[in-house]
């Protein structure tokens, strides 16, 4: 049996229960993990697939041979019909009476300490020097066959293997009764990033209040993770945690396919907010591409009510609606029919009132009396929601109980695709829609780079300065500017090989057109 983590679900699949443990053992002598014909593995007899390991020296299998025919005569016939035969059993793995484990740890120790003796290592490789545990392996079997031609009750039971056997982290408390708890979702690649969003809120956090982050990841490898840590470190009233959160996912495969391809599978990691911070009544969750320019405590205090979740109308997608009512699209890669889809997928009574998804405030207790992660989990795992996947998700669980914050705490920065986001917005967004957004442009306290055009990549893109000079107190910051320079080569490889096929097209164009004009000259008789 295989699973991807060790979980509840697999320990009661597999009966992992005091009662079950008991009954399998009860009674026996003897029980090992289930041999595995060795011409699975490619060999005849388990000697022949020794001699198959490529790291595994013939010469040490036949020193433990005769270090047994020496000092254990008595194993010595059982130790060639094992080496003979067409079962390996493998693992070293064994429950076994008292009484057996008597008989065996002295035969295994003597055997195993006679062969390093006997045996010059000092110029193994790394795997070499496990030889001594794979010859215990083949011993193991040895004694196994005597267990059995002894007429003693032995079992052979599968093996479940577990691929991650982490620990599952500890729910964060609350630092104080006042903490304000927040959330991020980051992967080992976007620490920069995570970085400076991180930085921007500590900078603008009030020194009279108790921040408690945590950030999800599955990936981020420990020495960001002290760089981030460190950082923190600077700031007293700042608890930073890094959560693994893979074993939370319960073995879902998460698509990020949908209209937009930058997003990552890290957007779904806020779903476990309800799990992972439920000792906290409300949660700020923020994505990574944004840059703080207030205290978000304020936008913690933010009364919910019994709404469901706190955040920002969507003004790009509300522009998006009127266009599709009209029949028109901005751009012809952008697919249409949203209104039919947030009304008939996403169940919304008033695609109106759809919500941007990266600045969330998460009213904690409210939302777990309707859902859990889980269920939240199997919704994105079920590839229904393919618009914009967690954000088209919580739409659709959060219709109508949601209370909507000042669009300053959202400020969707404006983008070339198309004619533009702000465009968009001013042409078609609902006209008190498309004020705000422009007033919140004016005096943003969060500025959100959402959409594939992030300041990292792109220089000259819309609060590009204002995201630069955070930037620059970044310890990652020479990374970020050798990932912008490397946007910018692609961009302009991409631009030229555009601009050259352009250029074959218009030559065609015009060849084509001066054929068409030849000949009606020559039919005018010009």
């Amino acid at each position: 049996f295989e699973y991807r983590h060790l979980c509840a679900e697999a320990l009661e699949e597999l009966c992992w229960d005091e009662a079950s443990v008991t009954a399998a053992v009860e009674g026996t002598d003897f029980i090992i993990a289930k041999g595995i014909p060795v011409v699975e593995l490619g060999a005849s007899t388990v000697r022949e697939h020794w001699h198959n390991a490529e790291m595994l020296p013939d010469a040490d299998y036949e020193c433990m041979i005769k270090i047994i025919e020496e000092r254990h005569p008595d194993l010595a016939p059982l130790a060639e019909a094992y080496s003979a035969g067409d079962m390996f059993y493998p693992c070293n793995m064994v429950i076994m009476s008292k009484k057996l484990l008597d008989v065996y740890f002295p035969i295994l120790f003597d055997v195993m300490d006679e062969f390093e003796r006997r045996t010059d290592m000092s110029r193994y490789s790394i795997q070499g020097l496990r030889t001594t545990g794979h010859l215990a392996e083949r011993l193991f079997g040895m004694f196994y066959l005597h267990a059995m031609r002894a007429q003693l009750v032995v079992k052979e039971l599968e093996v479940a293997y577990f691929k991650d056997t982490s620990r599952i982290p500890e729910r964060p408390q609350p630092s104080s009764s006042d903490a304000v708890g927040i959330v991020f979702a980051s992967n080992d690649a976007f620490v920069p990033c995570l970085d400076v969003a991180l930085a921007s809120l500590y900078e603008n956090a009030s020194p009279q209040r108790n921040y408690d982050i945590a950030v999800f990841t599955t990936d981020i490898s420990a020495a960001n993770e002290r760089v981030l840590m460190q950082r923190a470190a600077r700031y007293g009233n700042m608890s930073l945690r890094i959560i693994n959160v893979r074993r939370f996912l319960a073995d879902k495969e998460l698509s990020t396919k949908a209209i937009v391809g930058h997003i990552s599978v890290e957007t779904f990691y806020r779903f476990l907010i309800l799990d992972i911070m439920a000792a906290y009544h409300k949660v700020l969750y923020l994505d990574c591409d944004l840059l703080i320019q207030a205290d978000v405590g304020d936008l913690y205090d933010h009364d919910l009510g019994d709404c469901l979740i706190g955040a920002v109308i969507d003004a790009d997608y509300l522009a998006n609606l009127n266009l599709d009512m009209a029949g028109k699209v901005y751009d012809e890669a952008e697919l249409c029919g949203r209104l039919k889809y947030s009304r008939e997928v996403l169940g919304m009574q008033d695609p109106y009132g759809y919500f941007q998804a990266g600045v969330l405030l998460f009213n904690v207790d409210e939302l777990r009396r309707v859902h859990d992660s889980i269920s939240l989990i199997n919704m994105a795992a079920s590839g229904k929601f393919d618009r914009y996947l967690d954000q088209d998700i919580l739409n659709s669980v959060c219709d109508g109980r949601v209370s909507y914050l000042p669009m300053e705490w959202n400020a969707l920065v404006d983008h070339h695709l198309g004619i533009g986001r702000k465009r968009l917005i001013l042409d078609w967004a609902p006209a008190d829609i498309a004020k705000r957004y422009m007033s919140a442009r004016a005096n943003p306290r969060i500025i959100h780079y959402a959409g594939p055009e992030k300041p990292w990549n792109y220089a000259n893109g819309d609060f590009s300065r204002e995201y630069w000079a955070q930037a620059r107190t970044s310890p990652y910051y020479e990374q970020l500017v050798a990932n912008m320079a490397s946007a910018s080569v692609d961009a302009r490889i991409a631009g030229a090989v555009q601009s050259v096929t352009l250029t074959r097209l218009v030559k065609v164009a015009r060849g084509k057109a001066r054929g068409i004009i030849r000949s009606k000259f020559r039919r005018s008789g010009h």
